[in-house]
């Protein structure tokens, strides 16, 4: 077997890769960035949190561009965001089934998600109604600052609370803390991120753009004894 290419006999999850999302393909792999940033000590450096954030903008952006209502632009949380043994970053687009068109896939992905799974607690408030018509590079762009705090703080967003919990009040204006993150900067694009208005918010490209900017990351390690974040 190619070891520079996805599994794709078998594999649960359509992904396409951060770098070209134009091939979409079938994963079965498990190393995810929550699993990365979650389980056990989290090592990775500034330059590897910045780089991760760096490369998972340009693949939204990428997608918003090609495709416009995907999955992937709505339910963007660390347990789709997936990597190879490279470190090629992946994002999950929607779990598929032998036989099922990805329009069928996304409908049930979609129903799934908004039924109260974990990653509910990524997806931004004003996607949440199935039945909504709001733009989803909007949404990307919250749960894009979501993952920028957890990156940098290395605590789940709200993790005392359930996801559906957590969702609601992200929803109602609650705020993260921000006491763990260094940079006025960081937390400035952050808070930008999570504006409650979708129109508020900095497009993909904006957020890509100050990602660009040094020193947003701090340079060390994060490990920390807590990574559900429930004592803050």
């Amino acid at each position: 077997m190619d070891r520079d290419k996805p599994v794709e006999n078998g594999g649960k999850f359509e992904a396409v890769n951060c770098s070209d999302v134009s091939e979409k393909v079938f994963l079965n792999w498990k190393d995810t960035l929550y699993r990365r940033l979650h389980t056990g000590e989290n090592r990775m450096i500034g330059a590897e949190r910045a780089t991760i954030a760096q490369q998972l903008t340009r693949g939204l952006l990428n997608l918003a561009h090609t495709d416009p209502t995907s999955l992937g632009l709505r339910n963007v949380s660390p347990h789709w965001i997936v990597f190879d043994w490279r470190n090629q970053m992946y994002l999950q687009i929607g779990e598929a089934r032998r036989g099922e068109s990805v329009a069928a896939s996304q409908t049930r992905n979609t129903k799934q998600d908004s039924a109260g799974v974990e990653g509910q607690r990524w997806i931004a408030p004003e996607l949440m109604d199935e039945g909504s018509n709001k733009k989803h590079d909007h949404g990307a762009v919250f749960s894009l600052g979501l993952i920028l705090w957890e990156l940098e703080t290395g605590l789940v967003p709200f993790g005392e609370l359930d996801a559906a919990n957590a969702q609601r009040q992200l929803g109602c204006g609650g705020q993260l803390p921000m006491t763990k993150i260094s940079s006025p900067k960081l937390v400035e694009l952050i808070e930008k991120c999570l504006n409650l208005d979708p129109t508020g918010r900095p497009t993909l490209a904006e957020v890509l753009k100050e990602l660009g900017e040094d020193g947003l990351f701090t340079t060390g390690t994060i490990l920390q004894d807590d990574p559900l974040g429930c004592n803050f």
